[in-house]
């Protein structure tokens, strides 16, 4: 039998974020934990800048 696939929208995926953040945000955290690395996003230069205040 021959599986028909949906093609997702973003609206789609909107939706489903949104629910996982509203009904169970552990689980929401978990999820971005393993499909988002923040050091990719945040540069070293930004930390090095904030963290030089500090000592």
């Amino acid at each position: 039998m021959k599986i028909k696939a949906k093609q997702l929208s973003l609206s789609d995926i909107y939706d489903d974020v949104q629910s996982f953040f509203e009904e169970d945000k552990p689980k929401f955290i978990k999820l971005f934990e393993s499909f988002v690395d923040l050091s990719e996003l945040i540069p070293s230069s930004f930390y090095a800048h904030y963290y030089s205040h500090f000592g």
